[in-house]
């Protein structure tokens, strides 16, 4: 799969998928007026400490567990929150919901952070986790251009 690089002077170049990297992608159609949840899906190791830096709780243990010893997301349990940018601005009110490895279909970690649905939010959302896109150890978050179209598995059925 084809994935385009999120760069500091926007320049994206195409590249090969390769594992290690964490992946960010629309996992739903993006339909104007149509459509009432959309979903973000990202993938990879650094996917919990991207979401971190949009996704504020709503309850504020759970805030408080984020940002003190960072263990509050439990797999495959929906939290609801915000989504807030650089200035603090909320930008939507979504569900989170992690996939801890290795309880997912890639068997790494995923995050899907269910926004409304339409073009504006998605967009917004989608744009605030790749300017963010640096991971802690420096690694790039990447967009993957056809969230569809799946990696490689080499289980070909010959």
């Amino acid at each position: 799969v084809g994935v385009a690089k999120a760069t500091a002077d926007d320049d994206a170049t195409e590249d090969s998928h390769d594992d290690g990297d964490t992946i960010v992608a629309i996992a739903t159609p993006v339909v104007p007026n149509a459509g009432g949840v959309s979903v973000i899906r990202v993938s990879g190791p650094n996917a919990l400490n991207a979401v971190r830096r949009v996704f504020r709780p709503a309850s504020k243990a759970i805030r408080d567990g984020l940002l003190h010893n960072g263990d509050s997301f439990q797999t495959h349990l929906a939290l609801y929150g915000t989504i807030r940018d650089e200035r603090d601005a909320v930008l939507d009110e979504v569900l989170v919901l992690p996939m801890l490895a290795p309880r997912s279909y890639t068997t790494e970690d995923v995050v899907e952070i269910h926004c409304h649905g339409g073009t504006v939010c998605v967009q917004r959302v989608l744009g605030l986790i790749l300017r963010n896109g640096e991971s802690s150890n420096g690694a790039d978050i990447t967009f993957a251009k056809n969230e569809g179209e799946t990696r490689d598995d080499d289980d070909d059925d010959d």
